[in-house]
């Protein structure tokens, strides 16, 4: 035990150079060993926690790409669609919206259609508003014609039996009318549909969710 205290403490303190020099080299080593280990110890804890973190990102994407599905198939559930044509309602003929959808539709607006232009001013086709129109049913929209001079003067709307014919050619084979529908569903989520009309059928176009309803800048031309 004594000679182990005397190597010892020979050790720490050292009585000549060469001792010193012994020493401090081993202190280096020491020093750069512990330091090396530290290093590797830092990288693999960076590479798993960069692991980890990658694994609950996808997992997170995951879970949200399961929730967009899931509101998405629930709209589709609630989701109205329009086929129309123009039937007789009342006596009258009315441009027929049948909700083939499988959910209600509330507020549903048809945008004015400009039937014919000249100097005198414009004639466009009117349609009456659809406060709701329930699945697998059909809403008729009363058909109006208003005059609208150059000047700007609007004419009070004239309702005819059947508006379509003295404006557009329509049972002559004219052009298709091209409607744009616009509604919402029971949770007031916003749509726009497009359809082509001509006498035969109508061509049924797509219809988006949370379209804008945006201030018109015209009326659209049939």
């Amino acid at each position: 035990m004594g000679r182990l205290l005397e190597m010892l403490w020979s050790w720490l303190v050292p009585i000549d150079a060469a001792q010193i020099v012994r020493r401090n080299l081993l202190v280096s080593e020491l020093t750069l060993l512990v330091l090396f280990l530290t290093l590797i110890a830092l990288g693999a804890y960076t590479y798993y926690t960069r692991r980890m973190q990658q694994a609950v990102a996808k997992q997170a994407e995951a879970a949200n790409e399961q929730t967009r599905e899931l509101i998405r198939q629930r709209r589709l559930s609630t989701k109205p669609a329009f086929i129309v044509s123009v039937e007789l309602h009342e006596t009258k003929k009315a441009l027929a919206l049948h909700n083939i959808g499988n959910g209600a539709a509330v507020n549903v607006e048809v945008d004015p259609i400009l039937m014919s232009k000249s100097q005198s001013g414009n004639a466009q086709l009117e349609f009456e508003k659809l406060v709701h129109v329930p699945p697998h049913t059909a809403g008729y929209a009363t058909m109006r014609a208003r005059y609208i001079g150059k000047s700007g003067e609007s004419v009070p709307a004239m309702v005819f039996a059947d508006p379509l014919g003295p404006f557009s050619g329509f049972y002559e084979g004219g052009p298709a009318l091209n409607l744009t529908i616009r509604f919402r569903d029971v949770e007031s989520t916003k749509y726009l549909q497009r359809v082509a009309l001509n006498k035969d059928q109508s061509k049924i176009g797509s219809v988006d969710f949370d379209a804008p309803v945006e201030e018109s800048e015209g009326v659209p031309r049939a």
